[in-house]
């Protein structure tokens, strides 16, 4: 009986031990940490112990546990526990243990990021210093270097073992080496045999992960580890949400969870203030994240303080190593914002390992003396964003930039008679100085030097191809640079080659652009003459052309011999040049922003909306093949990349076919819904006079006297620009009489269809093209009317009534007022509620229109002018449309006179060129 009675009670104890056995484990269905088989969610601060005095973790932990985290987050650093070689210090300020068990007496869970490597901004990385030796290679299945780590994790490992969550303690989670895949080794041996040190001391219940940025997830993961990611708070939340479905690619998969979530940033001497947290951006992107159910690490809850010597450094030579870089343009102003983490992980993808980007000086000061960084504008994001995908970055900060974009880049209202631009001029300085003090030390704070990844900053652009030649400007701006983002920023120029001489700066490192349409001779040469200016240095092209702009009117998109391309890239890389793909994402020129450049017989060529380039990438975001594939494989022999998996391509939908528009009237009769602002003068006033940058301006005066039908009527050279409709206006209504379009040359005339009497009211519509973005016919670029209007060289006209128009107003209201005629020009409208489900980019084409712009909910895609060609669509990006059950409403500004029985809408998957 007794026997029985005792089986009974161990069968009890064991039914009991089973029971209450504490587990901690992954759920990689369902995406959820599960605990002693329930879900949970941490929430958690790191801490450093090492940076916090022993007195003080109580303290910490209970302020920690105050702010209702369960969980708090550490990094070991080797070297405090082993600062003479072979020697293990476990006590004091390093006593692990006593501040493990300082955490569970606070009622927190712990993670423990064990290394070996942990960064931290710690000495070496938290590596003991006596590995510095030329005989071991760090963070690699090198020998040597694993002799030490085998050692130390013997020492380590045990004292994590004791107090794991599945053995009573609290220790939840073991971090293995820290953001391996932005380290260039990409050693799978060394991170299979890291994971069989920790298994075997830890056992195989303990959860087991890494952390990377989501770009770099490939060589930083394991496959029989967690794999977690890191970001901060300027991302969006699709951004976000996309790292996380990377993050579950990779390793075992599970949780989303982000080991790093910034609270602020690192400084180092020399920077101008302490890192600013956006304190509601940071709160807000938390709050997304913990409603998807992520785990999250603050990073840092507290910092401390490196005492003593243990403060890391930042190197900006590749950590002392030679450097060189595969890179690619894209301009984030041409690129909505919502794609730029897109972009750029299809850039790291091809195995590029630098991007490079233009600031667009317009685009943040688009009002004279405000400067605006939100959005699109949003610089410091971008940025960010590409720190995040695990790449460098080359501002190339101005202030002329060039790039097709209206003005090369220079605020409107720049252009100005007292002014010379791109000169010494104390006026033009007067304007650059004020710019740089907002713009440098955004980009100082995030210099490679300074822990962010902007390797090189270009002063200018092209400056030798420029007429002035001014080398006090360029001392000038020399000095604006160097004394704002410090001596060590390190400062270039571009040029052609045959235009080194007045490009250059004594200070500055010079380098040269060209395409691949020259011989191998000649580029061997560029490269050696690009050495005899400036201070001299490595080989780069900083322009190597994938393709060229597109004009309207030019008889199709250019067509990259992608053979010849990708040839003499391999033997640009073969001379150890490095090499920026100029564009390897055109992107597109939105609202008003194309450029225009001088024909050579003097006219003007007007930039088409479509940046596309013929680059690797298309204006819509997709991948181009073979070229694409071609760079990604000659990049990966040469540089010894590691393939990363290409995105798939966004998808793309052709929504409708034909859709009817509705004529709603002329912007005269629409007057008042479109109007920002009016003035009466005796002489005309230019556009920047008004106020105005861009868009129209409608000018309102009196004809001086008859005007036969069927005779000449001529504007003096050069005075509307850029293009104007007339109308007339007389008793019985309205009257649309042609378009004007300014000639730099001669006089612009048309055909009177009708006879203009004496003290008709004369209308001009005038229109901004694009100002000129290179040569010397920057000088001039004031819009609108510019100085007298004098017809037929005799009639000089007076009086004028000058409206500055906003046309993106027109969405206000659109009630059709009965008396508008349906032969003028005009806004028509469409809208179109889409079927149920996702809304995708497309693109849309205006069928039976001639020229104007198209606006969707208020947004400006750009120019249309398909009779021009060779661009017959505009490309919407999905952000701008609004899913089912809202109503997605479409305004087209048409200039010209069309049928509108005729018009209407259409949509396509893909870009419609001629040809």
């Amino acid at each position: 009986m007794h026997k029985w009675i005792l089986l009974y009670c161990i069968l009890c104890f064991l039914w009991i031990v089973a029971e209450t056995r504490r587990t901690f484990k992954l759920d990689t269905e369902k995406r959820l940490f599960i605990k002693n088989g329930k879900p949970f969610q941490y929430a958690s601060g790191s801490l450093h112990y090492a940076r916090v005095p022993p007195h003080y973790w109580k303290d910490r932990l209970s302020k920690i546990k105050a702010a209702n985290l369960n969980t708090v987050q550490t990094y070991v650093m080797w070297n405090v526990h082993e600062k003479e070689n072979g020697k293990f210090q476990f006590s004091g300020q390093a006593n692990l243990e006593a501040f493990i068990n300082a955490t569970q007496a606070a009622g927190l869970y712990l993670i423990v990021r064990a290394g070996p490597y942990v960064c931290a901004e710690w000495e070496f990385g938290g590596l003991p210093w006596f590995l510095a030796n030329k005989n071991i290679t760090v963070r690699s299945s090198d020998e040597n270097y694993m002799f030490y780590v085998k050692r130390w994790l013997r020492q380590l490992l045990p004292r994590l073992q004791r107090n794991l969550y599945v053995n009573g303690g609290n220790i939840i989670l073991v971090q293995v080496e820290n953001e391996y895949g932005s380290y260039n080794q990409c050693d799978k041996k060394y991170m299979k045999q890291l994971y069989k040190i920790f298994r075997k001391h830890l056992g195989n219940e303990l959860i087991l992960f890494t952390t990377d940025s989501a770009p770099n997830l490939k060589c930083g993961s394991y496959p029989k580890m967690f794999a977690t990611v890191d970001f901060g708070y300027s991302l969006s939340k699709k951004t976000i949400n996309d790292y996380f479905n990377e993050q579950n690619k990779y390793g075992v998969g599970g949780p989303r969870v982000n080991s790093e979530y910034y609270s602020g940033w690192l400084v180092h001497w020399g920077d101008s203030s302490l890192f600013q947290t956006n304190i509601s951006k940071f709160i807000q992107n938390l709050d997304f994240m913990l409603l998807l159910n992520a785990s999250v690490n603050i990073y840092m809850l507290e910092g401390g303080t490196n005492f003593g010597y243990w403060s890391g450094a930042n190197s900006a030579q590749s950590d002392g190593k030679p450097f060189r870089y595969a890179s690619g343009s894209l301009h984030y102003v041409r690129v909505p914002y919502q794609y730029w983490s897109d972009r750029l992980l299809r850039m790291k993808a091809a195995n590029l390992n630098t991007v490079q980007t233009y600031v667009m000086w317009n685009f943040h000061e688009y009002k004279n003396g405000s400067f605006d960084f939100t959005g699109q504008a949003d610089l410091e994001k971008f940025i960010l964003e590409t720190q995040a995908a695990g790449m460098n970055l080359i501002v190339r900060a101005g202030p002329y930039v060039c790039a097709e974009w209206d003005f090369g880049g220079l605020p409107w209202f720049l252009a100005h008679t007292n002014i010379t631009i791109r000169t010494s001029d104390p006026n033009y300085m007067f304007y650059v100085r004020r710019w740089y003090k907002v713009l440098l030390p955004i980009l100082k704070r995030h210099l490679y030097i300074n822990g962010g990844n902007i390797i090189s900053i270009q002063v200018e652009n092209e400056y030798g191809s420029y007429y002035q030649c001014d080398g006090t400007y360029m001392d000038e701006l020399y000095e604006i640079f160097s004394s704002g983002l410090g001596k060590d920023a390190v400062l270039f120029t571009t040029d052609p080659p045959y235009s080194l001489k007045c490009g250059t700066q004594k200070d500055m490192l010079a380098t040269v652009d060209f395409g691949p349409n020259y011989k191998e001779s000649n580029m061997r040469i560029f490269l050696e003459l690009q050495n005899h200016f400036g201070t001299g240095g490595p080989k780069v092209n900083s322009e190597y052309y994938s393709g060229w702009l597109v004009h309207w009117g030019d008889p199709t998109y250019f067509h990259t011999n992608i053979s010849g391309f990708v040839n003499k890239l391999d033997f640009l890389l073969s001379l150890n040049a490095s090499v920026n793909t100029y564009m390897f994402e055109g992107g597109t020129s939105f609202g008003y922003w194309s450029g225009a450049n001088v024909g050579t017989s003097g006219s003007t060529l007007y930039d088409i909306t479509s940046y596309d380039y013929s680059a690797p990438i298309t204006e819509s975001g997709d991948i181009t093949s073979p070229f694409y594939y071609r760079i990604k494989d000659l990049l990966a022999k040469r540089l010894k990349n590691f393939n990363i998996t290409v995105p798939r391509n966004t998808t793309k939908t052709a929504y409708a076919s034909n859709l009817s528009t509705a004529y709603l009237g002329s912007a005269i009769h629409l007057l008042e819904r479109i109007a920002t602002h009016s003035v009466y003068t005796k002489k005309a006033m230019s556009m920047e006079d008004l106020g105005c940058g861009y868009g129209f301006i409608l000018y309102e005066t009196h004809s001086p006297t008859t005007y036969e039908k069927n005779s000449q009527f001529c504007v003096s050279n050069n005075t509307v620009r850029d293009s104007a409709s007339v109308f007339v206006k007389r008793a019985n209504g309205l009257k649309f009489f042609g378009n004007i379009f300014n000639n730099r040359n001669s006089d612009s005339c048309l055909t009177l269809e009708d006879t203009i009497t004496k003290n008709d009211i004369l209308y001009f519509l005038v229109q901004n093209q694009g100002r000129i973005n290179f040569a010397k016919e920057m000088n001039d670029q004031r819009k609108g009317i510019v100085g007298d209007v004098i017809v037929n060289n005799k009639d000089k006209l007076y009086q004028w009534h000058s409206t500055v128009l906003n046309i993106t107003n027109i969405f206000q209201n659109f009630t059709t007022r009965p008396y508008d005629q349906e032969n003028l020009p005009g806004f028509y409208v469409s809208s179109v509620i889409f079927e149920p489900g996702d809304v995708n980019d497309t693109f849309i084409m205006p069928n039976n229109f001639k020229r104007g712009f198209i606006l969707v909910n208020g947004f400006n895609l750009g120019r249309y002018w398909p009779e021009m060609g060779p661009q017959k669509t505009l490309y919407i990006p999905k952000y701008c449309l609004k899913a089912y059950p809202l109503r997605n409403v479409f305004v087209i500004f048409e200039l010209e006179v069309v049928d509108n029985s005729a018009t209407s809408i259409s949509f396509f998957k893909e870009a419609i060129w001629n040809n």
